[in-house]
């Protein structure tokens, strides 16, 4: 899921040093060249069109996220704007923790069936090996075994 514009300015502003970016549109390039070179050019540092950038500040501005800087081309980043940003990019990096111990999770039970499976085999193995108790307990480990196997996705990802 990508990010809407407005939030691709916001958190530009959010990770530059000052909490500040530029944005000149074509017209203003021509008259000033001077403004090219701004470290947070946002026409640089994002993906997005002179027409999405305007609109994505805009909307930035109106909800009181970005303000403009004196009568320039520079957009700084308010109380309200810094707290979206933060909360945003919390949010953002709790998602891929809750990705990775996911995953881990996923590995350790992975891990424990395949235990469990050995262990099975490994009982099994002992079973066949006393004659008076074959048929029976190898009966009943094979269906753990089944058991075990069919179920193990179920058990696992209950969560």
């Amino acid at each position: 899921m990508s990010e809407p514009n407005w939030a691709t300015v916001v958190l530009t502003a959010y990770r530059s040093e000052e909490g500040t970016v530029q944005w000149v549109d074509a017209v203003e390039e021509e008259h000033d060249q001077r403004k090219q070179n701004w470290p947070f050019d946002l026409r640089k540092v994002t993906d997005l069109s002179n027409e999405e950038i305007e609109s994505a500040i805009r909307f930035a501005e109106r909800t009181e996220l970005l303000s403009q800087v004196g009568t320039g081309v520079h957009y700084r980043l308010t109380q309200k704007g810094f707290e979206v940003a933060h909360d945003r990019e919390l949010r953002k990096e709790q998602q891929s923790l809750t990705k990775g111990q996911k995953e881990a999770s996923d590995t350790l039970a992975d891990f424990t069936v395949i235990l469990g499976i050995t262990a099975l085999i490994q009982a099994f193995a002992a079973v066949i090996s006393a004659p008076r108790y074959n048929l029976t307990l190898a009966t009943v480990y094979v269906m753990l075994l089944g058991a075990l196997l069919y179920k193990r996705d179920d058990w696992i990802h209950s969560t």
